[in-house]
């Protein structure tokens, strides 16, 4: 038992903390032991029992026997105790505070998160963290010192800075280039905003290059749209219209361009718990059906809080699909209708806004017996019933009760298909893996809102989201290339920072978002391929399997398929010999190729079985024969590339404008100040907007290009693509309080392409159209490079132990 104890103590990351903070018992502890064997070694010199404990006593105030006779070896062990207990008394009294700056110190210098304010939202992260192993360090500001928690977090070795995270004093001690990310919960979102934007002024005032991410608790939706068109801060000082008038100007934009990596991430409880429930539960059941049939769907909310507003607000985001089905919501409880008014205001609905979504509210409530008995729960096509009150307890029996009341005969008779029952659980993750995992005895049931996950470090941190959308946006405006990847994380984060206005950001991190329900509409979906063991690197495909046995060492098939020397080889391997349990053993491979042509050769495989699934489902799609061979998605896709670089084009008509403008004032007699003059001139020019520069093309008649293709019909699956991501590009420009204009305006959030594609009347706008299909073409390059492969939708999970 001893044993065990000792061994649980010596694993404890921060003993030096947890013996200052017990110091004052390990120094009585010290002191009672020296004093019994002092007692014992006087009473052994034959003095009296008091007298030997005077004497024991005495040696604290540093008076020790002086004469060999009056020693033994009881009294020489008290003695060293004796000089123990006394270093260690007064050395903890000064080292105290400078062990906890050690300990910021440490954290401090290399890459660290810094939590600011403990409440709940910091502690289920902090809680989430220290149960992974993370490369970064955490860094805790918190301004009450008798917080409970800090006493915590200091024995598990995190850095702890108590002070005001607002005071110019905190703020000047913490280490910006080594902050990876800060998680900003100080539990009221004014001062959370206020710390966000104090952080971003310092970034700008030192000039910092390293990247940061700031993650903001705001739960007021209204202030959080506030912070979000207010954040002119992340934007770089010269808006880079990518003219390139001389070499000297382009290193200029892009030595400006590279300051200021800031990323930020609002987040609520509320918003992340809907999001994790449609990230488990498809908006439209398990099932293909209404994918294929077109046929209206109905989900049901039980509830009247925050949580049913976000629970709404990702079903508009997210509910958009091939056939354009209608998703009907209903709302359910005694104040049914209120709550619907305030939806429709949150989310800016309309019915012509929203025309495939329509939210009906029903009045009833759940304490009485005609809630059980509404004709509600015979609708047909129900695929979802999401119960969110605030009591998890209500939730719980709610469930029951409905499933026993409405649903239960008809699943003993398994006479018509049963609607998923998903309820909210907060705090009981126990139970709610009790529930998810037993589907014997829970066959119906869901939960979904556990705290602990849902602000969970891979929830906030989101770096696997974060890749999806940053590839979204490095391919938006380059041509279409259905082999491409990129080699270095560097050139796309390096544009993900250049974004001259945040709300790019957050519109591709919505289109990422809406990945899993494009792979559904076409028969797929993704599966992340990594899985680390102790001592290696798993790799599982589940596309075709080779010919090699599976138990092929990672060694062998590298000496096979991949030269030591020639890492292009990659290139060549064949669907045919793509493996389908793939392991990288880090000993067995790090002298074959290194760890970045590992990964470059897995995202090769992982592209080739996502472009061949891709290719064969278009092949089967109906293909105009006047575009194309329908063998060949690769002429296809294009001839429909058109000018896919527009923004390029039109770029080069304005630079040889002024390249013409160049050479005819050359020719003028130039005072200095025509010089001046036109140097200004220029640099206006430069200064301009890229939208300004090309409205000033538009009027001079510079942007005459044809739309060379655009969907007619919406008959094939290829152009119902096309069309699902307009319309979710619309829906979600509406829900962010974008409205629709002849002219277009970001500054006023108008857009002249918030209308059907079918309303689309002029090549301008129909140009437009291969931003969408981009946005599914690309999915087997940009889930390659995450990490993922496609697979079909009806392929089983693999089980891993």
């Amino acid at each position: 038992m001893i044993v065990k104890d000792i061994k649980r103590f010596l694993q404890l990351k921060n003993i030096g903390y947890l013996i200052i903070k017990h110091k004052n018992i390990i120094s009585v502890i010290l002191a009672i032991i020296s004093l019994t064997f002092g007692t014992i070694g006087f009473i052994r010199n034959s003095n009296g029992l008091w007298l030997s404990v005077l004497n024991s006593i005495k040696l604290f105030g540093l008076d020790f026997p002086t004469k060999p006779e009056n020693l033994n070896w009881y009294i020489d062990v008290a003695i060293i105790l004796v000089i123990i207990t006394l270093t260690f008394t007064i050395a903890l009294i000064f080292i105290k505070d400078g062990m906890e700056r050690f300990q910021r110190y440490i954290s401090f210098r290399n890459d660290h998160i810094a939590v600011f304010g403990l409440g709940e939202a910091s502690v289920s992260f902090l809680r989430s963290y220290s149960k992974g192993h993370r490369e970064e360090r955490i860094v805790i500001i918190e301004s009450d010192p008798n917080n409970k928690k800090l006493d915590e977090y200091r024995n598990l070795g995190y850095g702890v800075l108590v002070g005001d995270s607002l005071s110019e004093s905190i703020l000047q001690r913490l280490n910006f280039d080594k902050m990876k990310y800060a998680l900003i919960a100080m539990g009221s979102d004014g001062l959370n905003i206020e710390l966000a934007k104090s952080i971003i002024k310092k970034y700008k005032a030192k000039e910092i290059k390293t990247s940061i991410k700031l993650i903001v608790h705001i739960l007021n939706p209204d202030l959080d749209t506030l912070f979000i068109q207010n954040l002119e801060d992340i934007k770089p000082d010269k808006h880079n219209i990518n003219l390139k008038l001389s070499n000297k100007k382009e290193e200029t934009d892009e030595e400006e361009n590279s300051k200021f990596k800031i990323d930020i991430k609002t987040f609520s409880f509320f918003n992340e718990a809907a999001e994790a429930l449609f990230e488990e539960h498809y908006i439209d059941g398990d099932s293909s059906k209404y994918m294929l049939s077109g046929e209206t769907f109905k989900s049901i909310l039980i509830g009247n809080g925050e949580l049913i507003k976000s629970v709404i607000y990702q079903i508009a985001l997210l509910s958009h699909m091939p056939e354009e089905n209608i998703h009907e919501v209903y709302i359910v409880d005694k104040c049914a209708t209120d709550s619907l008014m305030q939806i429709k205001k949150r989310l800016h609905y309309s019915k012509a806004k929203f025309p495939k979504l329509n939210i009906i509210a029903i009045d009833i409530d759940k304490d009485s017996n005609e809630y059980f008995t509404n004709s509600i729960w015979s609708k047909e096509n129900i695929v979802n019933i999401i119960i969110a009150y605030d009591n998890e307890a209500d939730n719980l029996n709610l469930a029951i009760e409905l499933f026993n009341r409405t649903f239960k005969s008809k699943a003993v008779e398994n006479n018509g298909r049963i609607p998923k029952i998903i309820f909210a659980i907060y705090n009981q993750l126990f139970l709610s893996m009790i529930i998810n995992s037993n589907k014997e005895a829970f066959k119906h049931f869901y939960t979904f809102g556990n705290s602990e996950k849902v602000l969970s470090y891979t929830s906030l941190i989101e770096e696997e989201k974060d890749m999806l959308a940053q590839l979204i946006h490095s391919g938006y405006n380059g041509a279409y290339k259905h082999d491409k990847l990129n080699s270095s994380n560097m050139q796309i984060l390096a544009k993900w920072y250049d974004t001259t206005e945040y709300a790019d950001r957050l519109s591709n991190i919505a289109q990422a978002k809406h990945i899993d329900m494009k792979l559904k509409a076409m028969g797929f979906r993704k599966r992340y391929v990594f899985e680390k063991t102790n001592d290696s690197l798993t790799v599982s495909f589940i596309g075709k399997k080779s010919k090699l046995e599976d138990e092929v060492m990672s060694k062998e098939l590298f000496k096979r398929y991949v030269p030591a020397n020639n890492s292009n080889s990659s290139e060549n391997i064949s669907m045919e010999n793509q493996i389908r349990y793939y392991n990288l053993n880090k000993k067995a491979t790090k002298n074959v190729v290194k760890k970045e042509e590992q990964q470059l050769i897995i995202k090769k495989i992982l592209l080739s079985i996502n472009r061949d699934l891709l290719t064969k489902k278009f092949e089967k799609d109906r293909i105009p024969s006047n575009i194309i061979d329908d063998n060949q998605l690769k002429k296809y896709t294009e001839k429909m590339t058109l000018h896919s670089n527009i923004k390029k084009e039109y770029s080069d008509k304005l630079e040889t404008e002024i390249d013409k403008l160049e050479k005819e004032f050359e020719k003028t007699k130039q005072t200095p100040e025509d010089k001046l003059k036109h140097s200004n001139a220029k640099k206006d020019a430069c200064d301009k907007s890229e939208e300004d520069c090309l409205n000033e093309l538009k009027g001079k008649g510079l942007d005459n290009f044809d739309a060379e293709y655009f969907p007619q019909d919406f008959d094939t699956l290829f152009e119902k693509m096309i069309r699902v991501e307009h319309n979710r590009w619309m829906a979600y420009h509406y829900l962010n309080g974008w409205e629709y204009s002849q002219i277009k305006n970001k500054a006023k959030k108008e857009h002249n392409c918030l209308i059907p594609l079918e309303d689309f009347n002029n090549d301008a706008m129909k140009k437009a159209v291969i931003y969408d299909m981009y946005s599914f073409l690309y999915l087997p390059n940009y889930l390659a490079e995450a990490g993922y492969e496609m697979i079909p939708i009806t392929t089983k999970k693999k089980k891993i132990n």
